[in-house]
């Protein structure tokens, strides 16, 4: 839907390679405690373009804010598809899910 304002983004996706390599920093961090090890992962993946470490890294507070607008975009779409026109009804609709 947001094509129609003319914004566009990447679908970050994942290859089975980041996948692993992602999976070997967390446990480099949460179980093995071996930092050294986790710096190397974490630097390679940020490298690579579209990784999963460009979310990681992010503000928590920033994705969920994000996280709400993609809801309610979606939420309103949905409502829209129903056959829902008018403003009030809509509003009123959109409360019952967000």
């Amino acid at each position: 839907m947001l094509y129609i304002l003319g914004i566009e983004f990447d679908k970050i996706s994942m290859t089975n390679e980041d996948k692993e390599m992602y999976q070997n920093w967390r446990s480099a961090v949460k179980g093995k405690k071996d930092f050294k090890t986790a710096d190397t992962l974490r630097q390679t993946l940020i490298e690579k373009r579209n990784s999963v470490m460009e979310i990681v890294t992010e503000n928590a507070t920033s994705l969920a804010w994000i996280g709400d607008a993609v809801m309610s975009l979606a939420v309103r779409e949905h409502l829209l598809s129903l056959g829902f026109r008018k403003a009030h009804v809509l509003q009123k609709k959109k409360c019952c899910y967000l």
